[in-house]
């Protein structure tokens, strides 16, 4: 079947067939360009072969197979700028990513800072209501005895002392609640802060291959196992099992971790910024008096109780 296509030049239209072999010309002129270009990089001057290496790099994604074919053969210099080539699709994705992941993080911040603002009015809100019916309570009580009688001065005092207890608690469930969001956020900071720190660290050490059909969204797991120990991570843990904070290091990481089973569950109080998760782990090891190693064969970390 052809299909056609209507452009408008100076008030005529042209139909331009869109047919098989249209198309096949247009697939072979682009390949004869892509070769045209993979033989500058070859050229003995420097700005052509720079000029080349450029152009590949954004038609990287396109000429996948073919850029993956010459960068484990032929000249070093040609196999290093075609690599370059290949990393340039993943430096302009983790460009992208680490801008979104610091608007996010940002945003976090902006909107943890807005309920610490609410909170505080609430709380302060409870603590007058608080002291209101204490100083009411206590002038009531502090009135002529004759005036401290019957049912009216009975019902008044329950009043103000149900008064008192309900803002008490009602400022005591203010309070849990805080702690339970800032909790929350604390760990929400942790993910997002780990993702600013671990998109940069890739970005400065060149960069990672994203494979045409790779997930669009940052996962350390693109990186081979000596990389993904190495990850930066930032986080604040206070009264975290010490369950929860290995999991959480694993799911930011990347790296399988294992605990062993005669280890009890002490909780972690630890805050670490930008440093590698092998590291942090031994940290966190430490405070549980406990051992960790890196078994590179297996690909995890292994937590266990230290040796008699």
């Amino acid at each position: 079947m052809i299909r056609a296509r209507m452009t408008c030049v100076g008030g005529m239209a042209l139909v331009l067939a869109a047919c098989p072999c249209y198309l096949a010309g247009e697939q072979q002129r682009r390949e004869a360009d892509t070769e045209e270009l993979i033989k500058r990089l070859s050229s003995d001057d420097f700005e052509t072969r720079e000029r080349a290496t450029t152009a590949l790099a954004e038609r990287a994604e396109s000429i996948w197979d073919r850029l993956k074919e010459l960068s484990q053969a032929g000249e070093p210099e040609v196999r290093a700028r075609v690599r370059r080539a290949m990393a340039a699709p993943g430096q302009r994705r983790l460009t992208a990513l680490l801008e979104a992941a610091k608007k996010e993080l940002d945003a976090a911040a902006a909107a943890a800072e807005k309920d610490a603002a609410v909170t505080k009015a609430k709380e302060e809100l409870e603590s007058k209501n608080i002291q209101d019916a204490a100083t009411a309570l206590t002038a009531l009580l502090n009135a002529p005895s004759e005036e401290r009688k019957g049912a009216a001065f009975q019902a008044r005092e329950k009043a103000l002392r149900d008064a008192e207890d309900a803002a008490a608690k009602r400022l005591a469930d203010l309070k849990a609640a805080a702690e339970a969001r800032r909790k929350a956020e604390r760990m929400k900071n942790n993910r997002l802060q780990t993702r600013v720190d671990q998109l940069r660290q890739a970005l400065d050490e060149g960069g990672v291959l994203f494979e045409p059909g790779t997930p669009k969204e940052w996962d350390p797991a693109l990186l081979p196992f000596g990389r993904r120990v190495k990850c930066r991570v930032s986080f604040e843990f206070v009264d975290v099992p010490l369950d929860d904070a290995v999991k959480a290091l694993e799911a930011w990481s990347g790296v399988q971790m294992s605990i062993d089973n005669a280890v009890l569950a002490p909780t972690i109080n630890l805050r670490v910024q930008d440093m590698s998760v092998d590291l942090a782990l031994e940290w966190i090891s430490k405070l549980a008096d406990l051992d960790c190693r890196v078994d590179a064969e297996a690909q995890k970390i292994l937590i266990t109780k230290p040796k008699e």
